[in-house]
């Protein structure tokens, strides 16, 4: 991830508002709106950015879910071959 915010004109499972990784909107005015108000206020975009790069890193980080996975088959003493 960039760190860079999602609008989206829906968030069904409620992460984008959830977990404060961009904005849900309802128009096209209203997604204008919000992405210069983000372009307008820089610090508060940049700990957004910050926020949404280690959401990212800790949800859908690849070597992660590796890991994860490993420690699966080793704990029922599978072996990859």
């Amino acid at each position: 991830s960039r760190g860079l915010p999602v609008f989206s004109f829906v968030d069904p499972d409620n992460l984008i508002s959830d977990y404060g990784l961009g904005s849900k909107v309802t128009s096209i005015e209203e997604m204008a709106d919000v992405i210069r108000k983000k372009i307008n206020e820089k610090e508060t975009f940049l700990k957004q950015a910050q926020k949404i790069k280690l959401f990212f890193e800790e949800n859908f980080y690849v070597k992660k879910k590796i890991e994860a996975f490993e420690s699966i088959l080793l704990f029922n003493e599978i072996k990859p071959s």
